[in-house]
């Protein structure tokens, strides 16, 4: 079966003739497909034009990523809502706390918890990464516009991390930076590239990325991968460019695959990170020459190995709930509204990595009104204190969760 060699990989492994004959056969061949966007490796005095070849493996990737998004959201569909927004909650905090990793930002999961759940049941502001937990939040539950203009890019950009950008590292430009910024592309920081553009051509070439990403010239998946890495490129930002990509991949990964692939692409690098890392490096080097298709295919692969991890999880949950729902159904010592708020409370348990509790409105709000008022709520919840069934974990407002010694389980 034919099976793509990387350019770098010949250079790395053939001899120089070999090498050349292969770059050759690369640049001239009519599978090549080319992109209107060039290439200045580091330390190389040339540039090269952007090409890729979307070969039989690439093409199974790309199918492969397209069908675990739909049995995502199938096994998505079917969680009962306290369940799917404690899951939710859970990728989002995996999400942020991975974006930040990546770029060695100090921030903790717990953190990041605390942060959403002050807004999304308290309404207040968190104290730290209010910008990034903000703009994750809103990128989950409503559908943002994609990008028009460069501009655009700034909005999110000051939305999701300046606060957090030091006060040296800051644009200097009108939106963008005006001075060469460097990317490092490995684990051990070293630099595999330095973006000498102007602040005119930064917004050029963002103009013809926004382009790009809106056309019908490729397929979807291609043109965000092809993005990721050209974005990465243009480093339009002294500091932050990472983070700023990523949420932008997500904007349109959440177009073709669904909010929970989506949100799962920082995480999804961060687990990866030498993979991701060593495609940014070896696709910009001059070894490849100007060809993509090393990124593209690194970036599926990333994709699919968290869709695995999505799958599994959730698969695992679904039997882990429906094996609770049975014994709480047979379990005679519990009347049926004693039994919909631990099966309410268990959905927050085993869905969510941090288990926070349900709040008295959550309870009543999605009970089937079998607790539909606050007297069978606090007729019910004495109850089960009294059992030791469940736990306050917080008073203002009130907050359960379940006891899991009750019933056999480890905290």
């Amino acid at each position: 079966m034919f099976k793509y060699k990387y350019l770098h990989k010949i250079f790395n492994t053939e001899d120089a003739s070999t090498y050349e004959k292969a770059k050759n056969d690369r640049l001239s061949s009519f599978g090549a497909i080319w992109l209107d966007f060039k290439m200045k490796p580091y330390k190389f005095s040339g540039e090269f034009q952007l090409f890729f070849y979307n070969h039989p493996d690439m093409m199974k990737k790309a199918e492969a990523i397209m069908s675990d998004s739909e049995e995502i959201k199938k096994i998505a569909r079917e969680l009962p809502e306290i369940a799917k927004e404690s899951y939710q909650i859970n990728m989002l905090v995996e999400e942020m706390q991975g974006t930040n990793e990546i770029e060695g930002v100090r921030s903790s999961k717990a953190e990041m918890n605390e942060g959403l759940r002050k807004i999304i049941k308290d309404g207040a502001e968190p104290i730290r990464h209010k910008g990034l937990i903000k703009s994750y939040l809103n990128l989950q539950k409503t559908k943002i516009d994609l990008l028009t203009a460069p501009k655009d890019i700034r909005e999110i950009y000051d939305y999701l991390v300046y606060e957090e950008i030091k006060e040296r590292d800051k644009p200097d430009g009108l939106l963008f930076r005006t001075d060469p910024s460097e990317l490092a592309g490995s684990t051990s920081g070293k630099i595999i590239h330095v973006s000498t553009l102007s602040e005119q051509s930064i917004e050029a070439e963002l103009e013809k990325l926004i382009t790009f990403l809106n056309s019908d010239m490729l397929p979807q998946l291609h043109k965000v991968a092809i993005g990721h890495f050209i974005f990465g490129y243009i480093h339009p930002f002294y500091d932050g460019n990472g983070r700023t990509s990523r949420y932008i991949s997500s904007i349109y990964l959440k177009q073709i695959l669904g909010p929970i692939t989506a949100l799962s692409l920082s995480k999804a690098c961060k687990d990866n990170l030498r993979v991701y890392l060593d495609a940014f490096a070896n696709t910009n080097s001059f070894k490849s020459a100007g060809d993509v298709t090393f990124f593209i295919d690194s970036f599926f692969d990333i994709l699919i190995d968290e869709q695995k991890v999505i799958i599994a999880d959730l698969k695992e949950k679904k039997a882990q709930l429906a094996h609770i729902e049975e014994t709480l159904t047979e379990n005679d010592e519990l009347d049926i509204k004693e039994k919909a708020m631990l099966y309410l409370l268990f959905q927050e348990y085993v869905y969510g990595e941090f288990s926070e509790g349900l709040t008295k409105k959550e309870i009543i709000q999605f009970s089937n009104k079998k607790i539909a008022t606050d007297y069978y709520f606090n007729k019910v919840k004495d109850s089960l204190l009294a059992k030791k069934a469940i736990k306050i974990i917080k008073q203002k407002p009130m907050e359960l969760t379940i006891e899991a010694a009750y019933f056999g389980m480890a905290n």
